[in-house]
């Protein structure tokens, strides 16, 4: 492969995705409003969530600055909560929570207050907060987050003789739950773990142990 720095050199296009709105914003015919969200650059996020970090001096229950190896320590205050108010803001292409008719409307003119005031119905902010995050790349969907759980337990159930094997075998040949399984104390587990363990080796029930003989006859099934 040519090394060449123009694979590197891509112009910035603006990229808008669009997404339904919380139910209630139907639009004439009764049909739901899809918003217009701008995907901001990692480096525009970056500057919005810095202008809401706050860096000062510590000081000790006495007032005096606190000092440790010699130097000034110093503790950093996020206002996270509305610098995520401010990033939806700035992506949301509509509604334009900018605009000057939107805001004379609400009577808020701060913009970081304005997600508040548009989506105000009970869940309609996380709604938007998590649709806008997911757009921006900040949050997986809920697809991905699901998937990714399935994988993690995926691998859990493949460690043989964790706990998460064992539930997974005793739910699959027993019916056992799996969150019956996790209220046991640690002996009843182990009791129950070594009665299938004891059953796989030495077979006390009859369907089994004629199961196991069609087995070794070949006996195909």
């Amino acid at each position: 492969m040519t090394k060449n720095l123009s694979y590197f050199m891509r112009e910035e296009k603006e990229e808008i995705i669009t997404a339904p709105a919380p139910e209630s914003f139907k639009d004439e015919s009764g049909k739901p409003i899809q918003m217009e969200i701008k995907v901001l650059s990692g480096e525009r996020i970056r500057k919005i969530t810095d202008s809401y970090r706050k860096r000062s001096v510590a000081f000790d229950n006495n007032g005096k600055p606190y000092i440790e190896n010699g130097e000034v320590v110093f503790q950093t205050e996020n206002d996270t909560p509305r610098a995520f108010r401010h990033i939806i803001a700035e992506a949301l292409v509509f509604p334009n929570l900018c605009d000057k008719e939107l805001m004379d409307f609400y009577r808020c003119y701060d913009k970081t207050e304005m997600p508040l005031k548009v989506f105000s119905k009970r869940g309609e902010y996380d709604q938007v907060f998590n649709t806008v995050m997911t757009a921006l790349g900040l949050m997986q969907s809920k697809k991905e987050t699901e998937n990714n759980l399935v994988e993690e337990a995926k691998k859990l159930i493949s460690c043989k003789g964790s706990d998460s094997y064992w539930a997974h075998v005793l739910w699959q040949r027993h019916g056992l739950r799996m969150e019956e399984f996790e209220k046991m104390s640690k002996r009843t587990r182990l009791f129950y773990i070594a009665s299938e363990v004891c059953e796989s080796e030495n077979p006390c029930r009859t369907d089994i142990e004629i199961f196991l003989a069609m087995l070794k006859r070949g006996v195909r099934f």
